[in-house]
């Protein structure tokens, strides 16, 4: 959900129909709201090990161990403690960093769709 003028809860649809106005918020900073689908969210933070991709050429093979690596971790977060909502990660897990020239940080850049 995201919030439209006049601070209500509006969809996504709407939200992306915003025609980018300023966004109002009541005077006593009250707005519109929906119950969470459940009390209590249990989240996890995982500061892992950083592998930086070295092979800028062909980087698959490192972001592969990188995410089986990730993939790991969920494993034993959900198995402390019990299931987990939501697991963290540190910024570039996948990818790792480097200081890579231009070309290279492109060949291993992860491209997402969407608008």
């Amino acid at each position: 959900m995201a919030l439209a003028l006049g601070g209500r809860a509006a969809g996504a649809q709407e939200a992306a129909a915003d025609d980018g106005g300023p966004v109002s918020v009541a005077a006593d900073g009250e707005y519109e709201r929906v119950p969470l689908r459940k009390d209590t969210v249990r989240v996890t933070a995982v500061q892992s090990i950083m592998r930086a991709v070295r092979d800028t050429k062909n980087p698959q093979r490192e972001m592969k161990a990188n995410l089986d690596h990730m993939l790991e971790l969920i494993d034993q977060a959900n198995g402390f403690g019990g299931r987990q909502d939501l697991v963290c990660f540190h910024e570039q897990p996948i990818m790792g960093w480097n200081p890579w020239t231009r070309e290279e940080v492109l060949r291993v850049a992860i491209e997402i769709p969407g608008p």
